[in-house]
């Protein structure tokens, strides 16, 4: 298959997830979840009609893209793989989540599988991470905050101290294990990457005028600097000379916990 008409596939497919999922949602989100253009969404929108798929689509105040009441996707116009792959990733989301509507999606796609798909799947996606439940209470909360457009205010924790922000949250970003929020800090004035970890007391606010905004500048360094101190005295690190300072720095910081005064 042609690269061009694999991609198209897999936006196709990812369209129609996002539908079933969702009640009504406008083109311009659609082009913003699948990097396209708003043209390219109305092709797609005709290309899934014609597959069979009822999309309809509403002019308007309250107008957008949803499919009509009752539909469920038929699975011959999916493989077995493809759905399997699709079914996998739900299963990620909702293990972080915790949100039902992955679960109820998954039922969808479930119906009418083999056995093989329904049961006994080869890939398990844990998308947990060591926040537990605490976790799913603040992507659940962030998640609608992004979805209403609301504010999202909380004490966050740095190397640098504590301190009380308000931000317009846009998008979650999950990378080497941990969760983060990418949003507008207004403290700060800039987009920021706020690791959910570091977030305490998480509040909804008051609604925000969406602005332009850039996808996450995702650095490794957070990463890779987590990752390598999982090592502890087994692993040396010898350069950059920058990182060799982090890890000096967050090692102190570790051992400066634990000779504090009880």
């Amino acid at each position: 298959m042609p690269y061009t008409s694999h991609v198209k596939t897999e936006r196709l497919m990812g369209m129609a997830a996002v539908l079933l999922k969702r009640k009504n949602i406008s083109t311009a989100e659609l082009a913003r979840l699948f990097e396209v253009s708003r043209r390219t969404v109305l092709r797609d929108i005709e290309a899934l009609s014609m597959a069979g798929i009822p999309v309809r689509t509403m002019q308007g105040h309250g107008g957008g893209v949803s499919l009509m009441e009752g539909f469920t996707l038929d699975h011959a116009l999916l493989s077995e793989k493809e759905t399997g792959m699709m079914l996998s990733a739900l299963r990620g989301l909702a293990s972080a989540t915790g949100d039902e509507s992955y679960t109820l999606l998954m039922e969808k796609l479930e119906e009418g599988s083999s056995s093989y798909l329904s049961g006994s799947g080869h890939m398990l996606i844990d998308l947990r991470s060591w926040g537990g439940e605490e976790t799913v209470r603040k992507i659940s909360l962030i998640e609608r905050s992004i979805a209403a457009r609301r504010c999202v205010t909380f004490t966050y924790s740095s190397p640098k101290g504590e301190s009380e922000r308000c931000v317009e949250p846009y998008y979650l970003v999950f990378r080497w294990s941990s969760w983060y929020l990418w949003a507008w800090c207004r403290v700060r004035e800039d987009f920021r990457l706020f690791k959910l970890s570091r977030m305490t007391s998480p509040l909804q606010g008051e609604v925000f005028t969406p602005r332009i905004v850039p996808y996450p500048e995702l650095s490794d360094e957070e990463g890779i600097l987590s990752w390598m101190l999982t090592f502890g005295r087994q692993v040396k690190v010898l350069g950059p000379e920058h990182l060799v300072n982090l890890i000096k720095q967050r090692a102190a910081e570790i051992l400066s916990v634990y000779e504090e005064d009880p």
